[in-house]
């Protein structure tokens, strides 16, 4: 019997010992997407630089646009199979902010960790894919920022 109730005693500890560990590993594990106004910040100052440079007017970043790029953010790593995935994705981009539908996403790892510089996108051949016209069109007039998990930057253009 003493036996037993040292065993159990030395399991309990264990189990609490793990369930500690357990939350102190989730507290840790913060995901990145809690950017900071100056990141956003920074990341509208290069669009709006480069956009300058090609002769236009400033796109705006809102609320109502940024709540889009936030869905679009966490749809890019969700595990929901292709159809869902799919029909969330077009609920995105056909839901109007300010009487205008997104032209679509553009995605980056690079704009906050060091890489890939938006500043690139001006002179890549990238055809007229969204990225190509939020830097090159004067229809856009809207940014949507939001940044993943992974440390990446969603822009979608309006």
């Amino acid at each position: 019997m003493k036996l037993t109730k040292k065993f159990l005693s030395a399991l309990l500890v264990c189990a609490a010992a793990v369930t500690l560990l357990c939350a102190a590993v989730g507290a840790t594990a913060a995901p990145v997407t809690a950017e900071t106004p100056a990141q956003k910040q920074a990341v509208l100052d290069t669009i709006n630089a480069v956009r300058q440079q090609n002769g236009l007017a400033p796109v705006a970043e809102t609320a109502d646009t940024d709540a889009q790029a936030d869905r679009m953010a966490a749809l890019y790593f969700s595990t929901d199979d292709g159809d869902a995935y799919d029909a969330q994705w077009l609920a995105i981009l056909d839901t109007e902010v300010e009487g205008k539908v997104s032209i679509g996403d553009c995605y980056s790892y690079k704009l906050q960790n060091g890489g890939w510089d938006i500043t690139d996108w001006n002179n890549m051949d990238l055809l007229p894919t969204p990225a190509f016209k939020l830097l090159k069109s004067a229809d856009v007039t809207m940014v949507g920022i939001s940044f993943t998990n992974e440390g990446g930057v969603v822009l979608l253009p309006y």
